[in-house]
């Protein structure tokens, strides 16, 4: 009777937690439509979706917790019965993946220790059983281990690696690197238990790219968790620009591009996609100023913003012509790779916020502006890419739903809230638009 009672509790969470999915998918895409300056007759129907969805997690958490509660209570009337240990373990392993996929790894971790007090000593080995990680590479390499402190992922037991050899590791995040010719190469992986994984490292195809970028190189990445559930995706190399594109580099393409300054301020930055440029043309050439009109500060260090996906790639024909090599906007799933590493971390540093790990509404006291690109050193990323949490949100080359015209944006800015500085989090733009915390930066094939 008390198995039946768990299987039926456990259907219904399962029915719980697919509308619980289906809902918050929508309420997500919701606010990603909801301009931050709403106003309350806007945001007051979201608020109260956000509370009816919470209401429904915890009436499947509860259907989950009777599930646990019949199994335990089966179990201590008849401790020995296989069966019912496996489907508490089955059980716990199931919130475990859920924990692991939304980044609450600290809740995963209890998960799986109920998992094991169930399970016993076979599972324990079944889950902690080291797995086997070899790397051809023509190349010294070392390799450490992410290691979960104070809610960021750091790394320790940097240790020499040898190409070609069968190594032996607990499961868990790693990132192996090596020097090419001066230049820092990482790529971050993960080793799950049991399992044998060869990577093939090439990191000598940084050294065909521009001081200014990083080799993200091909691999697996957990991808998504925002309006899709999270997946493992297969992703080619490619090379990343460390930081946004600034101001003074857009400046330089406005002044060098167009024949005449008044041609190009069509393109240059703007509070609206109709409306003027903040900048002007100055003696007979287009001019960033130190103060706006409206009393706005501007620094030639700050990420460009208050352009299109098409006012960008404009200046990415610009720069491939004048560097010589083909410059591109980055994919949605190539931005999360060189965001979330492998591992699938919420944010590029880890799983736990604090507003003071990178640049949004909330990281300095008083009123929030615009920083210069690398203000916070712990906006940074496995691939050591910087300010993808804060700074400024970014064009992709992604296209969002069933407008052709309207396009994935990734990150948070300055000007945003905690939720959009997760690396799953997207939201849409048409190209021909442009907001103020809307920016870009180069990716390149390699």
């Amino acid at each position: 009777e008390l198995v039946r009672q768990a299987t039926d509790a456990r259907a219904r969470a399962a029915q719980g937690a697919e509308e619980v999915e289906a809902r918050r998918r929508r309420l997500r895409e919701a606010w990603a439509a909801t301009p931050e300056h709403a106003g309350l007759p806007q945001k007051e129907p979201l608020w109260a979706e956000e509370e009816a969805v919470a209401m429904l997690e915890r009436g499947r958490d509860e259907h989950e917790g009777g599930a646990v509660r019949a199994l335990e209570a089966a179990l201590r009337l008849q401790p020995d019965v296989v069966s019912v240990r496996d489907e508490l373990a089955t059980l716990h392993l199931a919130r475990r993946a859920r924990f692991l996929g939304s980044g609450h790894r600290e809740r995963a971790l209890e998960e799986e220790r109920r998992a094991i007090e169930a399970g016993g000593p076979e599972l324990e080995r079944t889950l902690r059983a080291s797995g086997t990680l070899v790397v051809y590479a023509d190349a010294e390499l070392a390799l450490a281990q992410f290691v979960e402190d104070r809610g960021r992922l750091r790394l320790r037991g940097l240790r020499e690696l040898s190409a070609g050899v069968a190594h032996e590791l607990a499961p868990g995040s790693y990132r192996l690197r090596t020097d090419v010719d001066g230049r820092l190469v990482v790529l971050p992986l993960e080793i799950a238990p049991e399992q044998v994984t060869r990577i093939t490292f090439e990191p000598r195809d940084a050294a065909r790219l521009p001081a200014d970028m990083v080799l993200v190189h091909r691999g697996v990445s957990l991808v998504g968790g925002d309006t899709a559930a999270p997946s493992r995706v297969e992703i080619g190399s490619f090379g990343l620009a460390v930081y946004p594109v600034t101001c003074g580099e857009y400046l330089e393409f406005l002044r060098t591009a167009f024949a005449s300054p008044h041609e190009a301020l069509r393109l240059a930055p703007r509070p609206s996609h109709d409306a003027g440029s903040y900048w002007r043309v100055v003696d007979g050439a287009i001019a960033m100023p130190s103060v706006d009109t409206d009393g706005d500060r501007w620094d030639p260090r700050f990420p460009v913003f208050g352009i299109s996906a098409l006012d960008a790639e404009a200046y990415l024909t610009w720069r491939s012509a004048r560097d010589g090599r083909s410059y591109r906007l980055p994919s949605e799933v190539e931005w999360e790779r060189a965001a979330r590493g492998a591992d699938g971390r919420v944010h590029p540093w880890g799983d736990r916020f604090d507003p003071a790990l990178c640049k949004m509404r909330s990281s300095r006291a008083g009123d929030f502006t615009p920083e210069i690109v690398g203000a916070f050193p712990t906006d940074v990323s496995p691939f050591g890419v910087r300010d993808l949490a804060g700074g400024i949100a970014e064009w992709t080359s992604t296209a969002y739903g069933d407008d052709s015209r309207a396009r994935c944006v990734k990150g948070g800015a300055w000007s945003t809230r905690a939720h959009r500085c997760a690396a799953s989090f997207r939201a849409s733009m048409l190209e021909h638009h442009v907001s103020g915390d809307l920016g870009f930066r180069l990716a390149s094939d390699v």
